[in-house]
């Protein structure tokens, strides 16, 4: 292992497969390699990954699902860096303003206050739906 990943900090942990036959296939080792990911702190930074974000995904992606088109102004984080999460592409979606604040205040995130308008067809999604991994 350290011949492949040298000189990056690494964990490895089985998977609860390991050494179980699965999908007619003989039982082999099957395992997980974790890599350390650096916070990103430089705003200039993030805000490089943001753009590129939003570059890539014009459109508001809860609306689009919707059969809406509306321009992307927001990038949100679907797990918020105050709860660990990260910049990683997996972890942001391309909203409008009014998807946004829905998520948002469904979270409480706006002091207790709930908000209402936006896009009907969006603003109805489950919490589920919404944060969807």
């Amino acid at each position: 292992m350290e011949d492949l990943f040298g000189d990056f900090s690494y964990a490895i942990a089985f998977s609860r497969n390991h050494m179980k036959v699965k999908d007619g296939k003989s039982e082999r080792p099957r395992f997980h390699v974790y890599f350390q990911i650096e916070e990103i702190t430089d705003e200039k930074v993030w805000k490089r990954i943001r753009d590129k974000y939003a570059a890539e995904h014009p459109f508001c992606e809860l609306c689009f699902e919707c059969g809406i088109i509306v321009p992307t102004e927001e990038i949100h984080h679907k797990l918020p860096l105050s709860e660990g999460g990260t910049h990683d592409r997996s972890n942001l979606i391309a909203l409008c303003k009014s998807c946004h604040s829905t998520i948002h205040a469904k979270r409480g995130d706006y002091w207790g206050r709930t908000m209402s308008g936006g896009h009907r067809l969006c603003a109805d999604r489950s919490e589920a739906e919404t944060h969807r991994g």
